[in-house]
């Protein structure tokens, strides 16, 4: 199949299909990498943070703790520096911190992490229109030859075959990244619940 019509030409005579495929790989590719550096970044050294926080706290230095909080740059630092600064407050207001930056914090995390879900949905039916025009081709090839061979159909054949095997190739990471995102969001609201209750718990002993 291929011995007449090579790879590059079936991705020029589909170009547009393509196109839109590997543009939205990258894109995909992109987020993916972001996104990883970003959660990286908001859970490194909270096991730390977390000890050095709750012992201060025991020991009423919340100055000293928020000192802490300050040289890191993760999620639960911001959650405990926020809970630090109403300590002198009612727990109602503590609590209403604690959850609205829970928010923000799972608002950013789950930034772009919609496309990567759209990608995962669309690019599969991308490439099944690929695998549609490619068959017409096939189709309209066989009909003006008078003679019907393999080698009449190859073009149209190959190119249905490729789209499809792009459109799955871009799909695939993009659901997989996605569906690993959105548990670790789970994991990280339920980590961050679970410490800042047991912080204002302790500012209120």
């Amino acid at each position: 199949m291929f011995n007449s019509f090579t790879l590059k030409q079936i991705f020029i005579q589909s170009w547009p299909i393509v196109s839109v495929l590997l543009i939205l790989s990258i894109a995909s590719w992109a987020i993916i990498l972001e996104r990883w550096l970003r959660f990286k970044k908001s859970t490194k050294f909270s096991p730390a943070l977390e000890q050095k926080v709750q012992a201060l706290s025991d020991q009423k230095k919340f100055p000293e703790a928020l000192t802490v909080c300050s040289k890191y740059h993760n999620s639960i630092a911001r959650l405990y520096t926020e809970i630090l600064k109403t300590h002198s407050k009612k727990s109602e207001d503590m609590e209403r911190m604690m959850f609205r930056t829970i928010r923000l914090e799972l608002e950013d995390l789950n930034k772009n992490l919609v496309f990567l879900g759209t990608v995962g949905s669309i690019t599969p039916f991308i490439g099944l229109f690929g695998t549609v025009v490619g068959i017409i081709k096939a189709f309209r090839a066989l009909s003006m030859t008078s003679s019907a061979g393999p080698g009449v159909v190859a073009s149209g054949i190959s190119e249905a075959l490729v789209n499809t095997a792009l459109g799955l190739f871009v799909a695939i990471p993009a659901v997989v990244a996605y569906n690993f995102y959105i548990n670790r969001i789970k994991t990280i609201a339920t980590s961050l619940e679970v410490n800042g209750e047991d912080l204002i718990d302790k500012l209120e002993e």
